[in-house]
């Protein structure tokens, strides 16, 4: 009995050691369940199947749960619908995406840092937080080896002014969150271009007025959050300028304004503002760093 017992932990001993053993795990290579044919005569299905042979990724306008809720080691807490399966529908999604975020970048940039797959999708939705965000609509979704963009007949049809806000919404998402902070790699911005106006951050107050842009612009900031005037319930009123609060919002309107004002405008601003240089240079030799145009970048508003 003692015997048959001690083979056993033998056994089961080498077992375990086999399923911790790295070197012995094997996994053969699947074919995967889309058929790609760069010769259809399908608009849409030549179009994906350009993609994935061209960057070798999968761009999937037809989900279904398979392709984003389970990862290797867990489940995503994520919910999507399969957007309108109509030939005119899809490829006005395919180029609201192009329009949006894709044309942003290089070939060379999207083979080393998009992820192995994005998803076009008529709903995206988070259910993994808690009481009032258990089921959190999102425009846009990271996760390790995907995203998620919301491309909805409401998306396809917001003002110029509304598309351009979403297309920078989606960059910076995608540079900070899903390239710096879940890939490790990506947009690294001095700190110098925090630090040279982090002093001004929050709200501004006037007896008289709000401040003129050249004030702004003295403080390196290219844009404002918000202006106006306050008569509260208690204190004396006031003019007000808001600038941004917090590193991200900052960094986020500061990219916007530098891609969207024009051009001459903005290096006129950089050779008369030293603070506005300052930070106008941190953040384009951060672009630079990983092959990435700011002129190139973002919605270019019809207006």
């Amino acid at each position: 009995m003692m015997k048959k017992y001690i083979l056993l932990l033998l056994i089961a001993g080498g077992l375990l050691a086999g399923c911790f053993n790295e070197d012995d795990i094997h996994v053969e290579e699947q074919s995967y369940k889309r058929k790609y044919d760069t010769t259809s005569t399908d608009p849409v299905w030549k179009y994906v199947s350009e993609y994935y042979y061209k960057y070798g990724k999968l761009l999937i306008t037809d989900p279904d749960s398979s392709d984003y809720l389970f990862n290797f080691q867990w489940k995503n807490t994520l919910w999507l619908k399969m957007p309108d399966q109509s030939q005119e529908h899809l490829l006005a999604g395919i180029k609201f995406f192009e329009e949006m975020f894709s044309n942003s970048f290089t070939d060379e940039f999207k083979k080393e840092f998009f992820p192995y797959s994005i998803i076009l999708a008529d709903s995206v939705v988070f259910t993994g937080g808690f009481s009032s965000t258990k089921w959190d609509p999102k425009t846009i979704y990271p996760v390790e080896t995907q995203i998620s963009f919301l491309i909805s007949e409401h998306t396809l049809n917001l003002s110029e002014t509304e598309k351009q806000d979403l297309s920078f919404s989606w960059l910076m998402k995608f540079l900070v969150d899903y390239c710096t902070d879940i890939r490790g790699k990506g947009l690294n911005i001095d700190d110098a271009f925090y630090s040279t106006s982090k002093e001004y951050y929050g709200r501004y107050k006037d007896p008289d007025a709000v401040l003129p842009k050249e004030e702004w612009y003295k403080r390196g900031f290219l844009a404002i959050s918000d202006s106006g005037y306050y008569s509260g319930w208690w204190g004396d009123p006031y003019w007000y300028t808001d600038f941004p609060s917090y590193p991200d919002t900052d960094l986020s309107l500061f990219l916007k304004t530098m891609c969207t004002m024009d051009h001459d405008e903005l290096l006129q601003l950089v050779d008369e503002y030293p603070k506005v240089a300052i930070r106008y240079n941190c953040v384009k030799n951060a672009l630079e760093e990983i092959g990435i145009d700011y002129r190139n970048m973002g919605y270019k508003a019809k207006i």
